[in-house]
């Protein structure tokens, strides 16, 4: 069976994973790629799978582009973000918090601060210095207790968060030098990383589905002959995690 993977995003499996292509001669990746515009010949494909990707193109222009690469018997299965999903339904306070804590505590932004005092001062021998790292200590303490109420108010995963604020403490532990020339990059890092976390999970949310748009989606495709069945995937202990469409013809 011939397999071909693409993505939007500039993917390189092979040389990711250190692998030779030509060990794989039925496995092939197109990055940088739309869905609205694959790179197949007309009616030349027997099944297309997409696992939380579909949702992100326009679905009508992609329905439009898969009846012409797909043979006349062909098969589409997806697995898609939904609204009534237990990974979006969350997403509403992962977000407000972790913006309230980019934008408003602002926590990264005394480790900066912290990391200025210490790299400044001669081995903690002055008085003002030692009085300025002792107040932005305890403005840190203060800071991250903060995030960690408000964190437990969430009812979903919090790992980014957590994440964030455990990377910038590590650095500044009590057996941490006072010197660190390193420490900045990594207090930056972690303020980018939140960002763009938030960012992803922004993404998410818009992308995913409402019942009516199920509804149109279900439509483009039975406007070009596909049968289709709609159903919700259940997983473990987690509930919902998105829907499924199956889609055949011919």
């Amino acid at each position: 069976t011939r397999v071909t993977g693409v993505d939007i995003a500039d993917i390189r499996p092979f040389e990711t994973l250190n692998r030779n292509s030509k060990d794989y001669s039925l496995l092939q990746f197109f990055g940088n790629t739309d869905m609205t515009e694959l790179p197949f010949a007309d009616h030349s494909v027997d099944l297309a799978i997409s696992q939380y990707g579909f949702e992100y193109s326009d679905m009508e222009q992609t329905v439009t582009e898969l009846d012409r690469v797909l043979k006349p018997a062909a098969k589409i299965c997806l697995v898609m973000h939904s609204t009534s999903s237990e990974f979006i339904r969350p997403t509403a306070d992962l977000i407000r918090e972790s913006r309230r804590v980019l934008n408003e505590v602002r926590l990264h932004e005394l480790y900066l601060k912290l990391d200025d005092a210490l790299n400044s001062s001669e081995a903690g021998a002055a008085t003002a210095g030692l009085a300025e790292e002792h107040k932005l200590r305890a403005a840190i303490a203060t800071a991250t207790i903060d995030i960690a109420s408000h964190c437990d108010e969430i009812a979903g995963r919090v790992d980014a968060v957590t994440n964030y604020v455990f990377k910038m403490a590590t650095e500044f532990t009590a057996q941490a030098p006072r010197r660190n020339s390193n420490r900045k990059k990594v207090i930056v890092e972690a303020r980018n990383t939140l960002q763009k976390y938030v960012g992803r999970i922004e993404d998410m949310r818009s992308a995913a589905l409402r019942k009516s748009e199920e509804q149109d989606l279900r439509r483009y495709l039975e406007a070009v002959g596909f049968s289709v069945e709609l159903d919700v995937l259940n997983y473990a202990k987690i509930g919902n995690i998105g829907s499924t469409l199956i889609a055949s013809r011919g």
